[in-house]
């Protein structure tokens, strides 16, 4: 086999297919259109008109919370071409690339943000719906999209967008295994997903509401109303030092944390420090039961981040609100969770146009309504077990993406 048609074939391919790929345009394969650019009126009831702000999930389209237009306007929208089972539903604008394979009958429209690929005869639309999210195809994509205020990619563009394609029960094949790893995929998001609901669920009923002293729910054996006292009552406030992402060294033998891991690498407890620094007497440590906050950059982050920290002798960097209180009164895991779940009334604490900062003064005032060291560790403990499902579902799902992407990347060419 020559070193070209060798190129034609997928690195990894299912037994009993041979022979190099054919290279086609979408053109080629499928018939390419948008509705009529215009904006339809709402109505009360009627027809879904989709949009890409309607896509969620994996291959999800939300009919249910779709804009609703007239009988009329749908039948004036979909003269020009209208979405069907089997069809591809390719976002132009916003979300551009995201692909949805339309696997049901639902009566409905799309709007001109999006384009309807229709498949011929000889080609699998759930194939095409998987190619397209290959890297090779996305990279086409972003070289074809058109800059501006808005951007976006026309018609003519997709049409030209080529591609290789096998015979097409080859192609049935490939679908039909990376559908099922979809399905897969899409169980454990849907676990993940009820996991977080219910955890926020449980939130609202095992903290008390605003007005109330005692929570909807309570394990057996507590009834003693809360307290409540401002933070300032309760707590000391101290601040992190120093530390730049520089001085993070995986060969470091010292646990160290900066302040931006407290956006992206920490949930509400942090147990295992991943990072590493050389280290120095000059450095602020923390001890067990500290709950550190992020001080800059909080609102365009758009979380009130806390997390306690289990371990001691931590270095931890600059811009970091320590709040270091008596384990025989508050704890950190306790508060922590108690900061996140308040999150609304910290953000509004935070100052700042351009560059946004959360004081210790303001946090200070901050009211917390507490119970006995007892009914916190029980309160702890019950969020430590659903934490710790909700990270076996992600870690989980991270690893079925890595899966899928690299199935994308090997079963094309």
């Amino acid at each position: 086999m020559t070193e070209q048609a060798s190129s034609k074939i997928p690195q990894i391919r299912f037994g009993g297919f041979s022979g190099a790929w054919g290279r086609k345009s979408l053109g080629e394969v499928c018939v390419v259109g948008d509705a009529d650019h215009w904006m339809p009126k709402t109505a009360s009831d009627g027809i879904p008109y989709v949009m890409t702000g309607d896509f969620y999930g994996i291959n999800g389209i939300d009919f249910k919370n779709a804009k609703l237009i007239s009988e009329t306007d749908y039948e004036k929208l979909s003269r020009k071409i209208k979405p069907e089972h089997g069809d591809i539903l390719f976002a132009r604008y916003a979300s551009i690339g995201s692909v949805r394979y339309i696997n049901t009958t639902k009566k409905f429209i799309a709007s001109y943000s999006c384009a309807i690929l229709k498949c011929s005869k000889f080609f699998d639309g759930e194939y095409l719906f998987f190619l397209l999210q290959a890297k090779r195809c996305q990279d086409q994509l972003k070289s074809s999209t058109n800059t501006g205020s808005q951007g976006n990619v026309g018609i003519d563009s997709i049409k030209l967008l080529n591609a290789y394609f096998p015979e097409k029960s080859e192609q049935e094949k490939i679908s039909q295994f990376l559908s099922s790893h979809n399905e897969l995929l899409e169980g454990h998001q849907r676990k993940h997903d009820k996991l977080l609901t219910l955890k926020k669920a449980m939130l609202q009923k095992m903290l008390p509401q605003a007005g109330a002293s005692v929570p909807e729910i309570r394990f057996k054996g507590f009834s003693e109303a809360w307290k409540e006292k401002d933070l300032g009552e309760l707590v000391i406030f101290l601040k992190g030092k120093g530390l730049s992402k520089s001085e993070i060294d995986p060969s470091g033998t010292e646990p160290c944390i900066h302040y931006g891991q407290l956006f992206t690498e920490y949930s509400e407890v942090i147990s295992t420090v991943i990072s590493r620094a050389k280290g120095g007497n000059s450095y602020f440590r923390s001890i067990s039961n500290d709950v550190l906050m992020p001080t800059s950059d909080v609102t365009p982050r758009g979380l009130a981040k806390a997390s306690a920290i289990d371990e001691s002798d931590v270095i931890i960097g600059g811009d970091i609100l320590v709040i270091r209180g008596d384990k025989k009164l508050l704890l950190g895991s306790f508060l922590s969770r108690y900061i996140r779940y308040m999150e609304s009334q910290v953000l509004q604490m935070v100052s700042g146009s351009t560059v946004f900062h959360l004081y210790s003064s303001s946090m200070e005032k901050f009211r917390v309504k507490y119970p006995s060291v007892a009914e916190q560790q029980k309160i702890g403990s019950y969020f430590r077990t659903l934490d710790e499902l909700i990270s076996k579902h992600a870690i989980q799902l991270q690893k079925l993406k890595q899966i899928k992407s690299a199935c994308l990347e090997k079963m094309f060419v």
